[in-house]
């Protein structure tokens, strides 16, 4: 297997939603069908995870659990992680594509605007870097300029319309 995690926008996207969805599994917990199958097709296409090795979990509040376990793959992922400050630096798929896998988990809109939940540190520079202001209200991060922020990712993400 590859050293560095082989990205493109579907792969991206999976990051951001492991990012606020770590543990010992690879894996998300959600409501939204649309993300389970990008999820779980994402993982049979570009990880290579056979579908009997995807673990599914009806949890509470309509919430489903969807994960798999590989070593190598979670290494892979966590060192993405940790060296995205480089992988998404740039204004394009990639980064918007992991953006909208973060606002997908943990995103949200109030009468404030468009926030993201516990966003952490490097990902609020991340977003300063790209040109989207931010500023932060309790454990909510709101970003200033939503309509571009969501324009941004809209194209990937399962819940900005």
């Amino acid at each position: 297997m590859a050293r560095k995690l082989k990205l493109n926008p579907k792969v991206s996207y999976v990051l951001g939603l492991y990012s606020y969805n770590k543990g010992k599994a690879i894996g998300i917990v959600t409501t939204n069908n649309e993300i389970i199958s990008i999820f779980v097709k994402t993982a049979m296409d570009e990880f290579k995870i056979e579908s009997n090795k995807i673990l599914v979990e009806e949890g509470d509040e309509n919430e489903t659990k969807v994960y798999f376990y590989n070593s190598k793959i979670k290494k892979l992922m966590d060192n993405a992680l940790e060296r995205r400050d480089r992988l998404f630096k740039y204004r394009n798929a990639y980064s918007a594509s992991y953006f909208a896998g973060i606002f997908d988990v943990v995103g949200g809109r109030d009468p404030k605007g468009l926030y993201l939940k516990d966003l952490d540190k490097l990902d609020v520079q991340l977003l300063e870097f790209l040109n989207f202001h931010t500023e932060a209200r309790g454990s909510k991060t709101y970003v200033m300029n939503e309509n571009t922020f969501a324009s941004f990712i809209r194209e990937f993400s399962q819940t900005v319309r």
